[in-house]
């Protein structure tokens, strides 16, 4: 729990991911325009993320803010605060170290100091995805904007079986936060961390597309 802050209040929303059958593919995931690649799959064969019941709600669904090449700029998403407390739950925090912005959505560099507008829409409330603006935005690999999700105000049974034990923490343990290039398109995971301590994952950004958490 920690304060929520006044301004730059983020919201994005991501999902759970179930275990990839799709093999790691080494020739995508050496590509430094994206993410290192996992696995793929189709939308209907992933579990994502969804909120426990009586989770509180999003104090916002979409947050914009400009990312410049010489300061590091971050915004975090967060839940609203229950009846009667100052605090609330963070649920996403997005960073854009300096130096991370590498080139434009048409290709361009960006010049030695210079900026640009991000703009993150929650765009699916029941399996917590995400839309990252401008589509074709690059980082840089060498430093990559980073995403962290939460899941403390998420179902503890997260395969649905009506039950919360043992195999619920396996499954946390292999979500994943997955990446979607362009509806209708395949779903693939990036490398992921997670965090048990601060009850998150974690993955580096190195361009934008659809961001979900899915198992």
């Amino acid at each position: 729990m920690m304060p929520r802050p006044l301004a730059a209040i983020l919201l994005l929303g991501l999902g759970a991911c179930a275990a990839p059958e799709t093999p790691f593919d080494p020739s995508r995931s050496n590509d430094p325009t994206v993410s290192p690649v996992f696995a793929s799959a189709g939308e209907d064969d992933l579990v994502f993320l969804r909120h426990a019941a009586g989770a509180p709600s999003f104090a916002a669904v979409s947050v914009s803010f400009w990312a410049h090449t010489k300061k590091d700029r971050q915004a975090e998403l967060y839940y609203r605060s229950e009846p009667g407390a100052i605090d609330s739950t963070r649920f996403v925090r997005f960073r854009v170290p300096k130096g991370a912005l590498k080139t434009r959505p048409d290709g361009s560099a960006f010049a030695n100091t210079d900026s640009i507008l991000i703009t993150l829409t929650i765009a699916d409330t029941t399996r917590l995805m995400v839309d990252f603006q401008p589509s074709g935005l690059k980082f840089n690999e060498g430093k990559p904007a980073r995403l962290w999700v939460s899941y403390l105000e998420v179902d503890p049974d997260r395969n649905g079986d009506g039950l919360v034990d043992a195999a619920d923490q396996v499954q946390t343990l292999l979500s994943q936060i997955w990446m979607r290039e362009a509806p209708g398109a395949a779903w693939e995971s990036v490398k992921t961390s997670v965090d048990e301590g601060a009850h998150d994952y974690s993955a580096k950004i190195l361009g934008f597309t659809r961001y979900a958490v899915a198992y």
